[in-house]
């Protein structure tokens, strides 16, 4: 893997990239993560609308809160954090259902790359502001419908091992 990582070059992006970090970069995040956390605050039910955080970001570039949590607790008040949470948690919790259900070493596989991407995306959304990210809800529905077609297969597969032991129950309904 450090091989692949030497010759397209990524091991040398990644270094680079930790390289340009620098004292103030991170002195500008936790500004802005505090002026979300205060705009939250000032603006718990409605918050400031989407996209509107640059009016109230205390860097002179506007730039917008760089917590993808706090981005839309600040823009779209405590419902629109929820709401943005509980999707968060859904597909996490789909991702393992749908891996400990799977029937097949593919699909298992598939799903635990899925899950590794999913975690890898909570880490950098913690820093960065992407919580209206078509990745991020590009990545989201991907990895639901990749747990649909598993518990899908899973039950087909479940159906046709019922019926080759001769197995029947009510149309629609797993034997137990």
């Amino acid at each position: 893997m450090l091989a692949v990582g030497l010759t397209t070059g990524a091991v040398f992006w990644v270094l680079k990239s930790i390289n340009s970090i620098t004292e103030s970069s991170d002195t500008i995040r936790v500004e802005l993560i505090a002026g979300g956390i205060r705009t939250m605050l000032a603006n718990p039910f409605t918050g400031v609308g989407i996209n509107n955080f640059g009016g109230y970001s205390p860097s002179v570039e506007r730039y917008p809160v760089h917590n993808s949590l706090f981005q839309p607790a600040a823009e779209l008040g405590a419902f629109g954090a929820l709401v943005f949470v509980a999707v968060l948690l859904w597909v996490g919790i789909r991702l393992v259902v749908g891996l400990r259900a799977a029937a097949t070493t593919h699909s298992r596989n598939q799903l635990k790359a899925l899950l590794a991407g999913y975690t890898c995306l909570i880490v950098a959304i913690q820093f960065d502001p992407m919580a209206y990210s078509e990745f991020v809800w590009v990545f989201l529905v991907l990895a639901e419908s990749a747990v649909r077609v598993t518990l899908r297969e899973s039950d087909a597969d479940l159906r046709s091992s019922a019926a080759m032991r001769g197995v029947r129950g009510p149309p629609g309904l797993l034997p137990l």
